[in-house]
Formats: C-alpha cells, structure tokens, sequence
C-alpha cells in the first residue's frame, strides 16, 4: 500500500472516530431531553391521578348522603304505612 493510500484511510478512520464520537454525544443529550419530558409528563400524570382521586372521593361522599337521605324517606313512608296498617286493624 502507498503512503497516500495509508494516509487516506488513517484520515477516514479519524474522521469516523470523530463521527462516532459526536453521534454518542447526540445520543446522550437525546436521552437527557427524553429523560426530563418523561418526568415532566410523570408529574403531570401523577397530578391528574390524584385530581381525579379527589373527585372520585367528592362523589363517593355525595353518593353516601344521598343513600342516607333516602334510607330516611324509607323509613317515614314504612313509619307511615305501620300507622295505617294499625288504624285499619282498629276498624
């Protein structure tokens, strides 16, 4: 092989070197950016989910006092056909 060949392939090993190097500096800030919008979307997710969660909680509560409402009207209509059922077994 002649000097200048060698010394093209010496120049194109350097340069795929160089590449090479600045590929993996590419790939390091691409996982770096990815990384930080990846937990910025976690805390996002987390803070919707637990949004959600309260108003889960919200209407669970509502659901409850309504349930006991209506148990209260059942037991004034029950309370109310007793006294009739009484006032017709008087007669």
């Amino acid at each position: 092989m002649d000097v200048e060949t060698s010394e093209a392939i010496d120049g194109l090993s350097n340069r795929i070197d160089g590449l090479g190097m600045d590929l993996r500096g590419e790939m390091a800030a691409q996982t770096a950016e990815l990384r930080s919008e990846i937990s910025a979307i976690g805390e996002e997710l987390r803070g919707d989910i637990r949004r959600l969660s309260e108003r889960v909680e919200d209407n669970r509560r509502h659901a409850d006092i309504q349930v006991e409402s209506i148990r209260d009207d059942i037991r004034i209509v029950a309370e109310g056909v007793a006294t009739l059922a009484v006032k017709l077994d008087r007669r």
